[in-house]
């Protein structure tokens, strides 16, 4: 079994994984969002989309819509139409137009509403939105999706078109600045990697010598109880002795309390020869 410094540095050889994981998803979010619909589009041309053509059973549910589109009428560029498009056109049923206008440059990707004409409501059909972009060059890019209904198609038209587009010097991005800024990224990253392996590896090593502490602890415990054992007899053994010196005491012979005897008896016994010093502590020793 690992000891606990070691579980402690396996856990900072996952958290690293994660963290480098996590630097490597930055990377490539960063490289996703640098993506530029109007140098990654695909070419639309089909004349019959223009809105001077009439009714036809085209419809663009069938369609497997994927990213970006510029459109086209025989090689012309051009647009779909910010303004009302009567039925009947576009070579279909519902031709579909945009409300709210064409960006500018400046204004990056937008998103667009898209209506289809009934006659008396220019924005009776309602398709799922769509997002747009101006480019510099005077062009758009869509990107399409399927309409909620058919036939129905989204219309191309050459004229103008309610905004006025705005020719703007594309930005360049300096690789410099981008370098500096993973540079940056990864020493935050790596910061915050040492960060958290001194953590771990502190708690660790504290939890290994708090283990060690307990586990000494625990061996001096019987010591301690047989000491405590000894101190409990030899209390026990004074308790005992104690007991016995006053059992002792208490069983000491006293002297016993003779009654004196009478002059009158001694004269009897001994007539009236008065007895000496000797026979009288004999006598009273026999009484």
């Amino acid at each position: 079994m690992a000891s606990s410094p070691q579980k402690g540095f396996l856990r900072a050889q996952t958290i690293i994984s994660v963290m480098r994981y996590l630097l490597a998803s930055v990377t490539v979010t960063h490289e996703t969002t640098s993506f530029e619909p109007c140098n990654n589009y695909t070419v639309l041309d089909n004349p019959w989309r223009s809105i001077s053509n009439g009714y036809n059973s085209y419809c663009d549910q069938s369609v497997s819509w994927s990213g970006w589109y510029r459109l086209f009428i025989n090689g012309l560029s051009a647009h779909i139409p910010d303004t009302c498009v009567a039925q009947y056109r576009c070579g279909t049923n519902v031709a579909m137009w945009i409300r709210g206008g064409h960006p500018t440059v400046t204004d990056g990707v937008v998103t667009r509403d898209v209506c289809g004409d009934v006659g008396s409501d220019c924005c009776y059909y309602r398709s799922s939105s769509i997002k747009v972009k101006a480019c510099p060059g005077d062009y758009y890019v869509y990107e399409l999706v399927n309409p909620t209904f058919c036939p129905s198609a989204y219309c191309a038209d050459t004229g103008r078109i309610n905004t006025s587009p705005t020719t703007v010097t594309p930005v360049t991005i300096s690789t410099v600045s981008l370098d500096t800024t993973l540079y940056i990224l990864y020493a935050l990253g790596g910061l915050i990697i040492a960060v958290i392996v001194l953590l771990v590896g502190l708690i660790a090593v504290n939890q290994y010598y708090r283990k060690k502490l307990k586990t000494s602890a625990s061996s001096e415990m019987p010591v301690n109880k047989q000491n405590k054992s000894r101190d409990e007899q030899k209390s026990n053994a004074n308790d005992v002795e104690d007991s016995v010196y006053e059992n002792d005491k208490s069983t000491q012979m006293k002297p016993i309390n003779r009654p004196e005897v009478p002059k009158s008896q001694v004269h009897t016994v001994y007539g009236n020869v008065q007895p000496s010093v000797g026979q009288s502590h004999a006598l009273y020793e026999n009484l």
